[in-house]
């Protein structure tokens, strides 16, 4: 049958032990030191993310309310440029509407003054019309 044979079976442990204590010092502890630093390289970078993300939005309120305040400013701008315009073109249709009331007026007044004259003219041939409406008629 199987012989455990003790000088063998100490042997075997005492080597096991030392591998496990050179695998801990060669291997395990460089790899857990880096992974440590590396965490912690992480935790600061992820409180230097945060910081500038609060300074991110620190100014994207501020670039909000800059474009709040200039979008306001040009509302004021574009309401004050209509309303010059719209006076503006009231201005030029009240001049132009006096311009043609006063024409209007002078031609009325002119067909006043030809009405006149025509009455006079009338007034001054009624005798020859009269005498050429009468050879007309009786003709007729």
């Amino acid at each position: 049958m199987l012989e455990i044979d003790p000088k063998l079976l100490g042997i075997t442990v005492v080597v096991f032990l030392v591998m496990i204590y050179l695998l801990n010092v060669i291997l395990y502890k460089p790899i857990l030191s880096f992974v440590d630093s590396r965490n912690e390289s992480i935790a600061n970078e992820e409180k230097e993310l945060s910081k500038y993300g609060n300074d991110t939005k620190k100014y994207e309120e501020e670039c909000a309310a800059i474009l709040a305040s200039a979008r306001d400013e040009v509302s004021k701008l574009k309401a004050a440029a209509i309303q010059s315009a719209n006076e503006l073109s009231k201005s030029k249709v009240d001049a132009e509407r006096a311009r043609l009331e006063a024409d209007y007026k002078e031609f009325e007044a002119g067909l006043k003054t030809e009405q006149e004259a025509l009455k006079v003219a009338l007034s001054d041939n009624l005798p020859i019309i009269k005498t050429e409406i009468k050879s007309v008629l009786s003709k007729l």
